[in-house]
């Protein structure tokens, strides 16, 4: 398998060897920084709106909460196709920039006095499913930018990233919210994805092109290419369980997406304030788990590490779970583990999930195999959103979160006993 690395960035490795990261990923990572900030900005901001200004209902704001992962379950398969086809760097580029152009009509709307909830709606539709290309994409063009013995490094570094930013990202927000008001605090995530856009743009190094596809233009050329995508994600006995596995995963945060919030607000009776201070020992614990992700791969093995990870986030679960009403002390004080365990383990597992994932894939199917399990992970989510919005007030939402650990718990054992998880070295079962 070759790594199509750009050549005035890419000097000669050896496996294992300890090296910089190329010039070329900084930018990379500088973007991918400015995006998830402005990202979390406009997350925040646009149910802020809705409810501050367009006096949404609870049915509204589901919609609003649902249109972006309803976005990628629909684009994803179709995504990852146009991210094997063509260069990736323009790609990322220009979905910046459409991004920007989407957010950009929410405070135009609002100073003309035309802002609704439809097009807050479609809003959060369109940059959804431009979210998914643009993730696909970067996700495909990592391991040709950094070549493919990095890939654990670069992966950990934009965890990292993602993680730093979460504890700032939603504080921030709120506080722009209220000194700027909802859509002016969108406008300035507009202006982050030109920003993102510019430092892509920065990027020296040409990328190859990608090989021709007959009937590339047709609907046959991408309902076949989608094809090959799912067929090559479960011949392959790594990326089925890899895509088992995330799947899990997502089905767990599903459930825990709709019963959090509700359960630590009138079954534990807790208080905004305190619960911010939970929420951002989460990216404190992804920032930790990502530095020490090369190194615990290097010693376990990175399959090892994933079962790890999971295992970790089960246990953060149950923490949760068993947080106790009316005594705030004890509920805060395992509600804090949990963020502690339970996201650090996420952090943990995603990392060499992405990096196996990115080094077994061939060249010519990373964006198709990759679409396939972000796919497949949404469905699963939206699943589990699902379960927990039907079944919470019927089951108990402290029982849901149980059946969320314990459904990870067996992904934890299954990707356990998968080919999988017993791989030691991504790199050796790169080419196979």
């Amino acid at each position: 398998m070759t790594s199509n690395i750009p050549a005035d960035v890419a000097p000669s490795e050896t496996p294992g060897a300890t090296q910089r990261l190329p010039a070329a990923f900084h930018w990379l990572w500088a973007a991918h920084g400015v995006s998830v900030f402005g990202s979390l900005v406009t997350r925040a901001a646009l149910p802020f709106t809705a409810v501050l200004a367009l006096h949404a209902s609870a049915g509204q704001m589901a919609m609003l909460g649902g249109a972006s992962l309803a976005a990628s379950l629909l684009v994803g398969l179709w995504a990852g196709a146009w991210v094997d086809r063509t260069a990736r760097r323009p790609l990322m580029i220009g979905c910046d920039l459409v991004r920007a152009a989407l957010l950009a009509t929410i405070p135009i709307a609002a100073v003309t006095e035309h802002l609704n909830l439809t097009l807050l709606i479609a809003v959060m539709f369109l940059t959804g499913a431009f979210d998914t290309l643009f993730d696909l994409a970067r996700n495909a063009y990592v391991p040709g930018l950094v070549g493919e013995h990095r890939l654990v490094d670069a992966n950990a570094r934009l965890s990292a990233t993602s993680s730093a930013v979460e504890v700032s990202g939603f504080g921030i927000a709120g506080w722009l919210v209220q000194w700027l008001t909802g859509p002016i605090t969108v406008a300035l995530d507009a202006i982050s994805f030109v920003v993102s856009a510019l430092l892509l743009a920065g990027i020296r190094g040409a990328e190859p092109r990608p090989e021709h596809r007959t009937h590339a233009g047709s609907f046959r050329g991408w309902r076949e290419e989608v094809r090959e995508g799912l067929v090559a994600t479960y011949h392959d006995p790594l990326q089925r369980g890899l895509a088992i596995g995330d799947a899990c995963l997502n089905f767990t945060f599903g459930i825990f997406t709709a019963c959090y919030i509700l359960f630590v607000t009138r079954d534990l009776a807790l208080g905004t304030g305190p619960l911010g201070m939970v929420f951002a020992m989460g990216g404190v614990s992804g920032l930790v788990a990502s530095s020490l992700a090369p190194q615990l791969g290097q010693r376990l093995g990175v399959g090892r590490a994933m079962v790890l990870g999971l295992a970790v986030s089960t246990f953060g679960l149950l923490l949760a779970a068993f947080a106790p009403p009316h005594a705030v002390a004890i509920a805060l004080t395992l509600l804090v583990a949990q963020q502690l365990v339970g996201d650090g383990g996420w952090a943990l597992y995603m990392i060499h999930s992405s990096t196996l994932r990115m080094a077994r894939a061939p060249e010519a199917l990373r964006g198709r195999i990759g679409s396939a399990s972000n796919t497949l992970s949404m469905a699963t989510r939206i699943g589990g959103i699902a379960m927990g919005g039907l079944l919470g007030d019927r089951l108990g939402l402290r029982t849901l979160i149980g059946a969320g650990a314990f459904a990870t718990l067996v992904a934890s054992v299954v990707l356990f006993r998968s080919a999988a998880g017993r791989v030691q070295n991504p790199f050796a079962v790169a080419a196979e």
